[in-house]
C-alpha cells in the first residue's frame, strides 16, 4: 500500500514521534479555547486578499480590509472578544501588506495543491503562495504564532514543497517564510544540497512512522 502524508505530518513526527502518535494516530486533540482558529482565519483572509489582488486588481490594503470584514471567523469567540480578535487581525494583515506591498504584485498562484512521490510514500501539501520575479519562482509559507513551529521546521516544509514543484517542472529557486504577526519575511535556502537533505530526512521519518 502506498502511504500518503502531508508535509505537516512529517514535520510533526520530526518534532516529537510520541506527539505524532497521540494526535495523528490516536486522535487526541488539545482543549478548546476562545482563541482557537485565529491563525487559520489570518491565513484564510490573507489568501482571499491575495486572490482579489491577483484576479481583480484591487490594491492590497483594500483587499485585506474587505477579506477581514467579510470572512474573518472564529468558532468559539463572540461579542467583544470576537471584535477584538477581528480588529487585531485587520491591523496585523494591513501592517504586513504595508511592509510587503510589492510582493502582492508578484503573486502567480495562491493555495497551490501538490502531491509527489518519495521513497515508500507520497507527500501532499498546499503552498500558500507562489511568487514570480522574472524567471525566479519563489515558494512562500505564511506562519502565525498559533502554529508554534521553529524556523528550521518551516524551512523543511518549504523545501519539501519546492521538491514537489520541481518535479512538476516549476523550477523553484527561492523560498521564504512570512511571519504575519511580526510582519517579517525570512529567506529559506533552496539549492540542490538543502533539497536533498530535506528529502532524505522525510524518507527517514516515513520509514520510522
Amino acid at each position: 500500500e502506498m502511504l500518503t502524508f502531508s508535509a505537516g505530518e512529517i514535520i510533526s513526527y520530526a518534532r516529537c514521534p510520541y506527539d505524532y502518535l497521540l494526535g495523528n494516530l490516536w486522535g487526541y486533540q488539545p482543549g478548546l479555547s476562545e482563541g482557537l482558529g485565529y491563525g487559520n482565519s489570518l491565513h484564510y483572509c490573507l489568501r482571499r486578499a491575495s486572490d482579489m489582488v491577483k484576479n481583480e486588481g484591487i490594491n492590497p490594503a483594500s483587499a485585506i480590509a474587505t477579506a477581514v470584514d467579510e470572512d474573518f471567523f472564529m468558532p468559539y469567540a463572540g461579542g467583544k472578544v470576537f471584535e477584538d480578535f477581528k480588529n487585531k487581525a485587520r491591523e496585523t494583515l494591513l501592517k504586513f501588506a504595508y511592509n510587503y506591498t510589492e510582493d502582492f504584485g508578484r503573486i502567480e498562484e495562491v493555495e497551490y495543491r501538490l502531491e509527489f512521490p518519495i521513497h515508500g510514500a507520497s507527500i501532499t501539501g498546499r503552498v500558500d503562495v507562489l511568487l514570480r520575479d522574472g524567471e525566479t519562482l519563489e515558494v512562500r509559507d505564511y506562519k502565525t504564532s498559533e502554529e508554534a513551529r521553529t524556523f528550521d521546521e518551516t524551512s523543511t516544509q518549504v523545501q519539501l514543497y519546492s521538491l514537489g514543484l520541481n518535479n512538476l517542472g516549476k523550477q523553484i529557486t527561492k523560498g521564504s517564510v512570512a511571519y504575519l504577526e511580526e510582519a517579517a519575511v525570512r529567506e529559506v535556502i533552496i539549492n540542490e544540497k538543502t533539497l536533498g537533505f530535506a528529502l532524505s530526512q522525510a524518507e527517514g521519518h516515513v520509514r520510522n512512522i
